[in-house]
């Protein structure tokens, strides 16, 4: 798919609200952008199993990640952990780290999906994040050199993104890697 090809606009009144990038060893990941930014502390989790359709076929990823407030936007770190499938090795493959991802909630996830599939892109991955909250990696690779995650505008992620930011406005500068 080429830009021009793109029909204007498939997420309407986008609000970007994470930037995710996929990195190799997580907890020195999280140190490098406490280095450079200043952001922390960082909460997740050293491993975590994401039960996801990827491109039609269930897998079971295996991760790390964490997320840290950076300004009005979330930051996400992921570390893949096994060697599956994945929308994470699609662009990264093992030994690769980079950008991945922005992330936007709908006000309607199947019409935006739906809407992002009649454009021509394909959906990498969809997870069920709780219920009655879907999660899926639009594949806008080709055009953005990234993938987009919509998200359900559902309490289990707005609930998330609140301790993210409640804990970085109360962070203290100790205890950079809040990591289970």
């Amino acid at each position: 798919m080429t830009p021009e090809a793109v029909p204007v606009p498939i997420l309407r009144n986008a609000r970007i609200v994470q930037n995710a990038y996929v990195v190799n060893d997580l907890e020195e990941a999280c140190r490098r952008w406490h280095g450079v930014y200043g952001v922390g502390p960082f909460i997740g989790s050293r491993r975590f199993v994401l039960e996801m359709d990827y491109r039609g076929r269930r897998v079971d990823v295996e991760m790390a990640g964490a997320f840290a407030q950076a300004g009005d936007v979330v930051l996400e770190l992921l570390q893949q952990l096994n060697d599956v499938p994945s929308p994470f090795r699609q662009l990264f493959p093992q030994g690769r780290e980079g950008f991945h991802h922005v992330a936007t909630f709908c006000d309607d996830y199947a019409e935006t999906r739906a809407r992002a599939q009649a454009a021509g892109f394909e959906i990498a991955g969809e997870i069920d994040y709780a219920p009655g909250c879907r999660i899926c990696y639009v594949d806008t690779s080709a055009v953005l050199g990234h993938m987009v995650e919509l998200y359900t505008d559902h309490p289990a992620v707005r609930n998330l993104y609140a301790a993210v930011r409640a804990a970085s406005e109360a962070w203290d500068g100790r205890d950079l890697l809040q990591l289970s």
